[in-house]
C-alpha cells in the first residue's frame, strides 16, 4: 500500500482508501466466512506521511 501512495499523481487530500477484511483460513485450510462488517468507518485525526 506504500508504494502505491507514494506513486499516486492526486493530490495527497484526494485519496480515498478502501480496506476489504478477508479472514485468514482455519487451522485445516480452510475459509472462513468473514464476519459481518460495518458499513463505513469513519477517522479522525489520521496522519499520513510519506517517507523518501
Amino acid at each position: 500500500m506504500t508504494a502505491v501512495l507514494a506513486s499516486a499523481t492526486a493530490a495527497a487530500g484526494d485519496h480515498v482508501l478502501t480496506l476489504q477484511y478477508l479472514p485468514s483460513p482455519t487451522p485445516t485450510g480452510e475459509a472462513q466466512d468473514p464476519a459481518e462488517l460495518v458499513a463505513e468507518v469513519a477517522l479522525r485525526d489520521v496522519l499520513m506521511e510519506v517517507y523518501d
